[in-house]
């Protein structure tokens, strides 16, 4: 300060002016300097907790991937483990059997190492690992082979199977192996999440600079949600519009045509149908390659036999058992074990088990879990809220065994949840108890209506069933008066045939629809004969539909074990 009052004003105050600008300068840096601290320290971090949010996510997919692996391995083994058993306990008594037996499990082992090569090539295309070998030959003449190889199985499937290509012939390089993959995944692919009466075409044609293959079918489609994410060998979805498995077949095809320096496009409408468009680019080189001989080539069939079982059989005698499942050795399988003792029914998967559910009313379900179309949980939750069908016990047998999926099934309504591969004996005795327990619940009703307590013991049904059979005694009951009271009649009133209403009033009650009817009009006439004291037991029975009272008065000593005239007096001797 002392030197500020020696030098003139106008130089003390530039001074000042200088300091205080060189002050703010250092404070405005300082701001900066730590503006763009804080801002890398918000950039690392926010790139932390991307690349974490990314790494869980990874991980996720990775785990549901082995999940869904792991589920894909355990189907055959289920089938493998199971028949070996058979075989150990002698169970498949005869030749036959065992070579049967044999069959199943060597195609089952096949399967198994097939899926087992499709990772590892699936492997060695991510790594570059493996050499690509070109050829130069006729892609018609080898697609139609590989098109021609899959006839039998859409045959057996009901499906349409069609090659239209645009060119009867075109020599071009190609990978024969790739060429392989890529058609058999694609075709195995529509056809599996095809129905029945759907088609499959398959084409193929030579643009200017590309070789453009499409396969479209009429299937079930996937959805908008899953569609950008299908060739993701990693991706699983929640999305049950179609049974989505490991994804390795499609992840394999779109490394293929990656490495091949293509491009493959897929549009796809739910409930409508899903095409695949793929373009190969030409190379100029080709004539430099080894010819392909594909006559002498021997091109893997699509080995998926199909069991030509009679489903519709009518054995009243026996209890039914509904197998629904689309793997046909676990049904060969299923069948070898309960088939001695049951009568069996299959379905092909969910919507098809509905529907033999619903003309059979079977006394038990056995339904696979994860199934194209509709799943053993909506399965299950079906059956459950379908009056009809309500009572029918259900097991859930599934490769999915975390304990959040079995609290699932559970909560679907299912009675039984068992893990693949499961133990045969331990099906075996749930099937048992279940059907013991409908059994018990019959007898317990029939023993109700005979010491006339039927209206007690519908309590211990299910609303569902409980509704069902009110349903019916108001049918009866509005009939009555006409004197015509048949099982047609009631059975069209409640929307179902006569054969679907036997099966339900047996499983809950052990009557048939004649014997239960006649329950209903007796009980009514009882109430009546008590309720009713101005009405002769003639009037009476011609009001419940007896216009032969001989009849009727037989019929009522059977039931109660008491003439209508005795129960007249006794009721009248107590209100005395």
């Amino acid at each position: 300060m002392a030197l500020l009052h020696s030098i003139p004003a106008s130089q003390a105050l530039g001074i000042l002016a200088n300091h205080a600008t060189l002050t703010m300068t250092i404070l405005i840096l300082t701001i900066m300097l730590l503006a763009a601290l804080l801002t890398i320290a918000y950039i690392s971090l926010k790139s932390k907790a991307k690349a974490n949010k990314s790494m869980r996510e990874e991980g996720k997919s990775r785990l549901d991937f082995f999940l869904k692996l792991a589920h894909e391995f355990r189907t055959p083994l289920t089938i493998i483990i199971g028949l070996s058993e058979n075989i150990e306990n002698g169970k498949a008594a005869t030749n036959e059997d065992i070579i049967k037996a044999a069959q199943v499990i060597k195609r089952n082992g096949r399967l198994m190492q097939e899926l087992t090569n499709q990772l590892l090539e699936l492997s060695k295309i991510n790594s570059n690992y493996n050499e690509v070998v070109w050829r130069r030959g006729d892609v018609v003449a080898c697609t139609q082979m590989i098109v021609d190889s899959f006839m039998p199985l859409a045959a057996q499937r009901g499906i349409s199977l069609q090659y239209s290509p645009a060119q009867k012939e075109a020599c071009i390089a190609f990978v024969p192996d790739y060429h392989n993959k890529i058609f058999n995944n694609l075709i195995f692919n529509s056809l599996k999440y095809t129905n029945e009466g759907g088609r499959v075409d398959v084409s193929t044609s030579l643009e200017a600079e590309d070789f453009i293959i499409i396969v479209a079918d009429t299937g079930i489609g996937i959805s908008e949600a899953r569609l950008p994410h299908i060739f993701n060998e990693f991706y699983t979805s929640n999305d049950n519009t179609t049974n989505v498995n490991t994804g390795i077949g499609l992840a394999m095809v779109k490394h293929i045509i990656d490495q091949l320096g293509g491009n493959i496009d897929v549009k796809s409408t739910v409930g409508k149908g899903t095409t695949f468009t793929i373009s190969i680019p030409l190379r100029e080189d080709d004539k430099h390659f080894p010819a392909y001989d594909i006559e002498n080539k021997a091109l893997e069939k699509a080995d998926e036999e199909d069991l030509f079982i009679d489903d519709e059989q009518e054995d009243n005698s026996r209890t039914r058992i509904l197998i629904v499942e689309d793997n046909t050795d676990v049904i060969a399988y299923l069948s070898s074990l309960l088939r001695t003792e049951y009568a069996i029914i299959y379905a092909k998967d969910g919507i098809d088990g509905l529907r033999k559910a619903k003309e059979q009313v079977p006394d038990l379900i056995v339904s696979d879990l994860m199934m194209p179309g509709m799943d053993g949980f909506q399965l299950c939750q079906t059956i459950r809220s379908t009056p009809l069908l309500a009572h029918i016990p259900f097991i859930i047998i599934t490769a999915k065994v975390s304990e959040d999926d079995r609290i699932l099934g559970l909560k679907a309504g299912a009675d039984a949840y068992l893990a693949k591969p499961f133990n045969p004996d331990v099906l075996m005795v749930r099937i048992s108890q279940l059907i013991a327990q409908r059994q018990q619940l019959r007898d317990r009703f029939t023993q109700a209506i005979t010491n006339n307590e039927s209206q007690s013991m519908k309590e211990q049904l299910s609303e569902m069933d409980r509704g069902f059979l009110n349903r019916i005694g108001d049918i009866v009951r509005q009939q009555m008066g006409s004197g015509s009271i048949d099982v047609e009649s009631v059975a069209a009133k409640l929307c179902i045939s006569s054969k679907q209403l036997r099966r339900k009033l047996y499983a809950i009650t052990g009557e048939t629809t004649v014997a239960f009817i006649m329950q209903i009009r007796l009980a009514e006439a009882y109430k009546q004969l008590i309720g009713q004291p101005q009405l002769t037991v003639s009037e009476i029975a011609i009001k419940c539909g007896f216009e032969d009272g001989g009849y009727f008065t037989k019929a009522f000593k059977q039931q109660y074990k008491i003439t209508p005239t005795q129960l007249r007096k006794s009721t009248s001797q107590e209100g005395n």
